[in-house]
Protein backbone atom coordinates (compact mmCIF):
# COMPACT_ATOMS: atom_id res chain seq x y z
CA UNK A 1 0.00 0.00 0.00
CA UNK A 2 1.55 3.53 -1.05
CA UNK A 3 1.84 5.87 1.70
CA UNK A 4 -0.21 9.51 0.73
CA UNK A 5 2.13 12.60 1.22
CA UNK A 6 -0.34 14.00 3.64
CA UNK A 7 0.33 11.20 5.89
CA UNK A 8 3.70 10.82 6.09
CA UNK A 9 5.80 11.62 9.17
CA UNK A 10 7.95 14.36 9.06
CA UNK A 11 10.86 13.17 8.82
CA UNK A 12 10.64 10.95 6.33
CA UNK A 13 11.96 11.65 2.92
CA UNK A 14 9.54 12.64 0.22
CA UNK A 15 10.16 10.60 -3.24
CA UNK A 16 11.97 12.32 -5.70
CA UNK A 17 10.29 14.36 -8.09
CA UNK A 18 11.20 14.06 -12.10
CA UNK A 19 10.97 16.68 -14.19
CA UNK A 20 7.88 17.78 -16.27
CA UNK A 21 7.67 16.32 -19.44
CA UNK A 22 4.78 15.98 -22.69
CA UNK A 23 1.84 18.36 -21.61
CA UNK A 24 2.69 18.90 -18.59
CA UNK A 25 5.86 20.60 -20.07
CA UNK A 26 4.20 23.13 -22.29
CA UNK A 27 1.69 24.01 -19.31
CA UNK A 28 4.42 25.19 -17.48
CA UNK A 29 5.85 27.09 -20.14
CA UNK A 30 2.53 28.44 -21.28
CA UNK A 31 2.68 31.59 -18.44
CA UNK A 32 5.82 32.69 -20.50
CA UNK A 33 4.39 32.65 -24.14
CA UNK A 34 1.34 34.77 -22.50
CA UNK A 35 3.89 37.33 -21.57
CA UNK A 36 5.23 37.51 -24.70
CA UNK A 37 2.01 37.41 -26.76
CA UNK A 38 0.96 40.58 -24.39
CA UNK A 39 -1.56 38.37 -22.67
CA UNK A 40 0.03 38.82 -19.48
CA UNK A 41 -3.12 40.69 -17.74
CA UNK A 42 -4.90 36.75 -18.57
CA UNK A 43 -2.72 35.50 -16.37
CA UNK A 44 -3.87 37.57 -13.06
CA UNK A 45 -1.81 37.70 -10.33
CA UNK A 46 -0.55 34.23 -10.66
CA UNK A 47 2.91 34.23 -11.89
CA UNK A 48 5.83 36.73 -12.83
CA UNK A 49 8.46 35.62 -15.33
CA UNK A 50 12.02 35.29 -13.65
CA UNK A 51 15.11 36.03 -16.13
CA UNK A 52 18.53 34.18 -14.84
CA UNK A 53 21.40 33.85 -16.56
CA UNK A 54 22.54 30.17 -17.58
CA UNK A 55 25.00 28.96 -15.45
CA UNK A 56 27.12 27.42 -17.84
CA UNK A 57 26.07 28.78 -21.59
CA UNK A 58 26.12 32.35 -19.96
CA UNK A 59 22.28 32.61 -22.18
CA UNK A 60 19.13 34.33 -20.99
CA UNK A 61 17.01 32.13 -19.21
CA UNK A 62 13.51 32.94 -18.25
CA UNK A 63 10.64 31.15 -16.68
CA UNK A 64 7.08 31.70 -15.20
CA UNK A 65 6.51 30.83 -11.31
CA UNK A 66 3.82 31.60 -8.69
CA UNK A 67 5.52 34.17 -6.37
CA UNK A 68 4.49 35.27 -2.58
CA UNK A 69 4.65 38.64 -2.19
CA UNK A 70 6.54 40.00 0.98
CA UNK A 71 6.81 43.69 1.19
CA UNK A 72 8.86 45.09 -1.39
CA UNK A 73 10.63 41.48 -1.83
CA UNK A 74 8.87 38.58 -3.74
CA UNK A 75 9.41 34.69 -2.62
CA UNK A 76 9.60 32.33 -4.92
CA UNK A 77 9.55 28.06 -4.73
CA UNK A 78 11.38 25.23 -6.85
CA UNK A 79 8.35 22.87 -6.69
CA UNK A 80 10.93 20.44 -8.36
CA UNK A 81 13.94 21.30 -5.88
CA UNK A 82 17.55 22.09 -6.00
CA UNK A 83 17.65 20.34 -9.28
CA UNK A 84 15.41 22.90 -10.97
CA UNK A 85 17.57 24.77 -13.60
CA UNK A 86 16.28 28.35 -12.88
CA UNK A 87 17.07 28.00 -8.92
CA UNK A 88 20.87 26.56 -9.95
CA UNK A 89 21.30 29.35 -12.32
CA UNK A 90 20.10 32.14 -9.64
CA UNK A 91 22.34 30.76 -7.03
CA UNK A 92 25.19 30.23 -9.65
CA UNK A 93 24.45 34.18 -10.35
CA UNK A 94 21.97 35.94 -8.55
CA UNK A 95 21.56 39.10 -10.60
CA UNK A 96 17.94 38.57 -12.04
CA UNK A 97 15.27 40.26 -13.93
CA UNK A 98 11.92 40.11 -12.28
CA UNK A 99 8.38 40.85 -14.44
CA UNK A 100 5.26 40.84 -13.12
CA UNK A 101 2.16 42.53 -15.54
CA UNK A 102 4.10 44.92 -17.61
CA UNK A 103 6.88 45.95 -14.82
CA UNK A 104 10.08 44.82 -15.18
CA UNK A 105 13.20 45.11 -12.36
CA UNK A 106 16.75 44.14 -11.40
CA UNK A 107 16.52 42.26 -8.66
CA UNK A 108 19.22 40.13 -6.42
CA UNK A 109 17.54 36.57 -5.57
CA UNK A 110 18.62 35.05 -2.17
CA UNK A 111 18.02 31.60 -0.63
CA UNK A 112 16.47 30.65 2.13
CA UNK A 113 17.89 28.99 4.57
CA UNK A 114 16.08 29.45 7.83
CA UNK A 115 13.20 26.77 8.32
CA UNK A 116 11.04 29.14 9.74
CA UNK A 117 10.90 31.54 6.89
CA UNK A 118 10.59 28.71 4.92
CA UNK A 119 7.35 27.56 6.70
CA UNK A 120 6.26 31.24 6.44
CA UNK A 121 6.55 31.42 2.73
CA UNK A 122 4.91 28.02 2.11
CA UNK A 123 1.99 29.14 4.91
CA UNK A 124 1.71 32.00 2.70
CA UNK A 125 1.72 30.41 -0.41
CA UNK A 126 -1.02 27.94 0.86
CA UNK A 127 -3.16 30.84 2.04
CA UNK A 128 -3.41 32.36 -1.01
CA UNK A 129 -3.53 28.85 -3.07
CA UNK A 130 -6.56 30.39 -5.37
CA UNK A 131 -4.22 33.00 -6.46
CA UNK A 132 -1.30 31.19 -6.78
CA UNK A 133 -0.21 28.63 -8.97
CA UNK A 134 -2.78 27.23 -11.34
CA UNK A 135 -6.55 28.51 -12.13
CA UNK A 136 -8.93 26.36 -10.48
CA UNK A 137 -10.59 26.17 -13.74
CA UNK A 138 -7.80 23.95 -15.15
CA UNK A 139 -6.80 21.76 -12.24
CA UNK A 140 -9.00 19.24 -13.06
CA UNK A 141 -6.96 19.11 -16.37
CA UNK A 142 -3.62 18.75 -15.12
CA UNK A 143 -4.57 15.99 -12.66
CA UNK A 144 -5.84 14.19 -15.83
CA UNK A 145 -1.88 14.58 -17.22
CA UNK A 146 -0.37 13.88 -13.47
CA UNK A 147 0.14 16.77 -11.78
CA UNK A 148 -1.83 17.52 -8.37
CA UNK A 149 -1.39 21.17 -6.97
CA UNK A 150 -2.85 20.73 -3.65
CA UNK A 151 -0.62 17.66 -3.29
CA UNK A 152 2.58 19.20 -4.46
CA UNK A 153 1.88 22.31 -1.88
CA UNK A 154 1.10 19.86 0.83
CA UNK A 155 4.08 17.76 0.18
CA UNK A 156 6.26 20.68 0.28
CA UNK A 157 4.79 22.08 3.85
CA UNK A 158 5.46 18.50 4.94
CA UNK A 159 8.95 18.22 3.45
CA UNK A 160 10.24 22.36 3.21
CA UNK A 161 13.70 21.15 3.03
CA UNK A 162 12.90 19.52 -0.07
CA UNK A 163 11.38 22.47 -1.89
CA UNK A 164 14.29 25.41 -1.71
CA UNK A 165 13.37 28.97 -2.08
CA UNK A 166 14.59 32.23 -3.16
CA UNK A 167 13.60 35.53 -1.78
CA UNK A 168 14.02 38.43 -4.80
CA UNK A 169 14.76 41.42 -3.52
CA UNK A 170 15.15 44.43 -5.82
CA UNK A 171 18.04 46.37 -6.67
Amino acid sequence: MTQRVSDASPSAKPPRRSRPRGLLRAFFRAPVVFYRLGLAPWLGRRYLLLTTRGRRSGRSRTCALAYVERGRDIAVLAGWGERSDWYRNAIAEPRVMVQRGTRRWRAHARAVSNGDELREILASLRDQADLGGPPRAIRPFLRLIGFRYEEELQRAFDHPESTPALVLSPD
